[in-house]
């Protein structure tokens, strides 16, 4: 019997792969994935871009046509403008998936940037040029640091901005503070636009090109080293310009109201015109404005006030000298009717005489001159002080003597309705003395006050009426603008009977400043009669009579910057003290006095403080 043995089959059947198969499967899916997946990155990521740039094309394609017709913009907020203006969305220039757009100011083109801020791409998706510095990208808060200048996003909310690079405000009004400062020695080409005019901007430049846009209230500059690298240029609106130290351009076109020269130094400021430029050269600091700018006033390093007008609109002239040099024009006379125009010598024939022919309008009379007239409301803009005074001219054409007075008196009397800042009043003519007329002709300042001499002369021909009386809480200012600086206030008649008058006295809590003038009285120059605040900057001051040309008779500080004094007798004091006046403060800087500042024996007796810092006492 044959026997058939059946084959026993293995079960072939699997449950899974071996450790050594899963190894192998592992190993050949990490190859393929470490080759797919940054192929795949680098595809998004060129999508991206490709995305963005597109965006970038359609908006450079209104750039251009914007720049062909109306120029190329001067900064990132004109640059808007044209955008919005044409339909583009302001939302594109913030993040998307990582890239932004932004505004390359060089080359007037919309770039894309990276979150990073490490690579700028072109429509072509090639990376920027290294050397590109102006490339603007919009934000809504302040980035700790940026390799971009930023432009302020309309969500923008703070106050205060500090940066290192260039900074646009945009629409935001409520911006008060931006300080710039150098973040490194590269010289960059920075642009600071601000926005508003109660925004301070406050630059500390070291090595950088700077353009300042926009309308602000103050700027100031302060560079550690000056070199001909680190220029700041105005080219628009500011009300106040300080200089520290640093180089400064005021641009054709643009308007200061007042420039500050505040060199740590205190050294001399030299002025001159150059092409039409007027250059301002300190010892470590110079200013250039430009042909066709506007500056209001320039104050200089120690303390002189130069002011221009504005027809001369660089302030360019001959206004070299110090003092508060206000330029004050012609005086207003009434206007002169216009000849009639006459008939052509050859007229058409053609044109017959009408039957009823108009009437002629005969020549209006010339209107007789108003006896007061002469004073009047200055244009401010022709008068640019530091505290924005306005100005009252004083004239007559009255041949009477007390009207001729009623000029100032009416100056005076509309400065008094003034609600805030000095009032301005100069001096276009002589004022006449009283001449024994009765009236006292005495000057009552009971307000801030300052008076140009302007060259001419106010006295009081009366014994015992002082000239001007500077009352309680009130502020005088004397000043004289005139090229010879010849202005004089005078109270000079003399009388061993009667109370001689001064030329200028001081009642109790006011204050005087006298920058020039000739200023003498046969009591004194200047009496104090109440405690008061003196500060003579320049000047002449005379006595007249037999005593000192300054009398404190109450309480008072003197300080003396200068002027040249003159005592009525030989051997008195340049100042004397009442009962009333010991425990005054004298401080005197300089002068020109041959003789005692004050008595020896009150400073013996400590009744009177005597600061002296004259180096030849």
């Amino acid at each position: 019997m044959n026997k058939k043995f059946k084959q026993n089959k293995r079960n072939s059947k699997r449950n899974g792969f071996t450790i050594l198969e899963l190894i192998i499967v592992i190993a050949v899916i990490s190859i393929h994935a470490s080759v797919a997946i940054p192929t795949f990155a680098g595809v998004v990521k060129k999508a991206r871009i490709s995305a963005r740039t597109q965006v970038a094309q359609n908006i450079n394609k209104i750039l251009t046509l914007e720049e062909i017709t109306d120029g190329r913009p001067n900064s990132m907020y004109d640059a808007m403008k044209v955008m919005v203006g044409n339909g583009f969305d302001a939302d594109e220039f913030t993040y998307e998936s990582g890239l932004a757009l932004a505004w390359d100011q060089e080359d007037n083109r919309i770039a894309v940037v990276d979150e990073a801020l490490n690579e700028v791409y072109t429509h072509d998706g090639e990376s920027l040029p290294k050397d590109k510095v102006l490339i603007w990208r919009v934000v809504d808060e302040l980035p700790s640091e940026s390799a971009t200048s930023i432009y302020l996003g309309d969500g923008f909310a703070e106050s205060e901005i500090s940066v290192g690079v260039g900074i646009d405000v945009g629409d935001n009004l409520d911006v008060e503070s931006i300080v710039f400062s150098d973040s490194d020695e590269e010289i960059r080409s920075i642009l600071i636009r601000a926005n508003g005019n109660k925004t301070v901007t406050d630059v500390h430049n070291n090595s950088d090109n700077i353009t300042l846009l926009g309308a602000a209230d103050k700027a100031s500059l302060r560079s550690s080293e000056i070199n001909d690298e680190n220029n700041l240029s105005i080219y628009e609106s500011l009300a106040d310009f300080s200089i520290y130290s640093g180089n400064a351009v005021i641009k054709s076109g643009a308007s200061v109201d007042i420039v500050r020269l505040l060199s740590e130094k205190q050294s001399g400021i030299s002025l001159r015109v150059e092409n039409g430029d007027m250059i301002i050269v300190g010892e470590d600091f110079s200013l250039i404005i430009e042909d066709g700018a506007h500056v209001g006033s320039i104050v200089g390093p120690d303390g002189n006030t130069f002011d221009f007008s504005d027809e001369d609109d660089n302030g360019a002239g001959d206004n070299t000298g110090g003092g508060e040099n206000t330029e004050g024009g012609e005086t207003t006379k009434p206007d002169t009717p216009e000849p009639d125009n006459p008939e052509p010598e050859n007229p058409e024939p053609d044109n017959p005489e009408p039957e009823n022919p108009e009437p002629e309008t005969p020549e209006p009379e010339k209107p007789e001159p108003d006896p007061y007239y002469g004073f009047r409301i200055f244009d401010t803009s022709k008068l640019r002080t530091d505290t924005g005074e306005e100005a009252y001219l004083v004239d007559y054409e009255s041949t009477d003597e007390d009207s001729k007075y009623v000029s100032l008196l009416m100056a005076l009397e509309t400065a008094r309705e003034m609600e805030e800042g000095f009032g301005y009043i100069i001096l276009l003519r002589d004022l006449p003395q009283n001449n024994g007329s009765g009236q006292q002709h005495t000057i009552n300042i009971d307000k801030d006050m300052i008076i140009d001499l302007n060259g001419y002369k106010m006295s009081n021909a009366t014994v015992k009426y002082d000239k001007i009386v500077v009352e309680t809480d009130a502020h005088l200012k004397i000043i004289d603008t005139s090229e010879m600086k010849k202005g004089e206030i005078s109270a000079p008649i003399y009388s061993d009977e009667s109370r001689n008058p001064s030329a200028i006295l001081l009642n109790a809590g006011s204050s005087l400043t006298v920058y020039d003038g000739n200023i003498s009285g046969a009591a004194a120059a200047i009496y104090a009669e109440g405690c008061a605040n003196v500060t003579i900057k320049r000047g002449s001051f005379k006595n007249v009579g037999s005593s000192a040309p300054i009398i404190v008779t109450a309480k008072s500080t003197i300080t003396i910057d200068g002027g040249i004094f003159v005592a009525g007798e030989a051997g008195k004091p340049m100042i004397i003290f009442g009962t009333n006046g010991k425990g005054s403060t004298i401080i005197v800087n300089d002068c020109d006095y041959n003789g005692d500042i004050v008595d020896t024996n009150l400073l013996e007796k400590r009744e009177v403080e005597l600061i002296d810092n004259r180096e030849n006492k």
